[in-house]
């Protein structure tokens, strides 16, 4: 058990930048043979949900049997183990960190629970999905006003649960999006210039450098470093509805062009 913890550990730690590695080799192919992108995201699309499984049950060993002496636990193991979790609490606390890590995000949040919901879920998966959704939202809302010269309208979430589990909505009003059916490709990113929540993608809301810092927020990295982001390469909404179907709910939504976008997030109970 002690060999097979190690070596478990060391593979959390080895696999840290897949996610950056596969984003940075798929946008060299495509540059190579633009006819290579429907082969590409069948792959990514099995991989990933293979990636989140594997994460899962490694996850569960690391965290449910003795750590061996000497040997470091890697960061972020803890929350992706089921446990007891609150959708309100992580939309307060990303409001806050998002807004402070990043002056341009200057829309505020208005948040809507009812009662203090919480349901059993992996912490690591809804943390990343709400991150995701709420950075675009407020990215898109913020860079809307900036251009007309006025106030941001707030962005506005709703947590409440209903028959078949608990439900998240994220409303912007970031304009809209060109063309909705284009955001959930991997690499995807149409509509920068629309500014809307979701075609802005993960760290899609300005051109960053390589040295950007990046989260795999299905890996180990969250617990050390709340404030990293994907580098801009359009896998956030792709990898965020993979996981909220995962696990038996889904991620959609419903934009409308010049006025803005609703994300909803399901997630059973």
């Amino acid at each position: 058990v002690t060999s097979y913890w190690t070596s478990c550990a060391r593979m959390f730690d080895n696999h840290k930048h897949v996610t950056r590695l596969l984003g940075r080799g798929r946008r060299e192919l495509l540059h190579l043979d633009p006819e290579l992108a429907a082969t590409l995201d069948v792959f990514l699309d099995r991989f990933f949900i293979s990636r989140i499984g594997t994460h899962l049950l490694g996850a569960n060993f690391l965290q449910h049997f003795p750590q061996p002496s000497g040997v470091r636990k890697p960061a972020g193991v803890a929350l992706g183990v089921l446990q007891e979790t609150s959708p309100a609490r992580f939309v307060r606390d990303l409001s806050e960190t998002l807004r402070s890590s990043d002056p341009s995000l200057t829309a505020r949040v208005e948040l809507d629970a009812a009662e203090e919901v919480t349901l059993v879920y992996i912490p690591i998966h809804l943390h990343g999905i709400l991150r995701e959704i709420l950075n675009n939202a407020l990215a898109a809302a913020s860079k809307v006003a900036l251009q007309q010269g006025r106030e941001p309208e707030p962005v506005r979430v709703s947590v409440h649960r209903g028959q078949f589990g608990v439900f998240v909505t994220v409303a912007d009003r970031g304009a809209g999006i060109d063309s909705p059916e284009l955001v959930w490709g991997w690499g995807s990113l149409q509509g920068r210039g629309s500014c809307s929540s979701a075609s802005l993608g993960s760290g899609d809301r300005g051109d960053h450098g390589d040295d950007d810092p990046e989260l795999d927020w299905s890996d180990t990295e969250l617990q050390d470093s709340p404030n990293k982001r994907l580098l801009p390469l359009g896998f956030g909404l792709p990898l965020s509805r993979l996981a909220a179907r995962y696990f038996g709910g889904d991620l959609r939504l419903q934009t409308l062009v010049g006025y803005g976008t609703n994300a909803y997030v399901h997630i059973p109970d």
